[in-house]
């Protein structure tokens, strides 16, 4: 009985390792960078106060986030 609950904490120690070790060779984005598996930021100001056709600027598939700033 001992042998296999030994057996069991290695085995769970040797996971933990393994995701510690894989997740501290991952590359991680920057702060404030978005990234989708397999896809590149694609970030564009299209506007500098004039009015904009929304419409124009968002594909018919897939997500868009939108961010309005201003400076005041």
């Amino acid at each position: 009985m001992k042998v296999a609950i030994l057996g069991i904490v290695a085995l769970c120690a040797g996971m933990v390792g393994t995701v510690v070790f894989l997740e501290s060779k991952r590359e991680r984005p920057r702060s404030g960078e978005v990234v989708v598996a397999g896809e590149t930021p694609d970030v564009k100001t299209i506007s500098t106060g004039e009015a904009v056709d929304i419409n124009r600027h968002v594909p018919q598939t897939g997500f868009t986030i939108v961010e309005f700033t201003g400076d005041f």
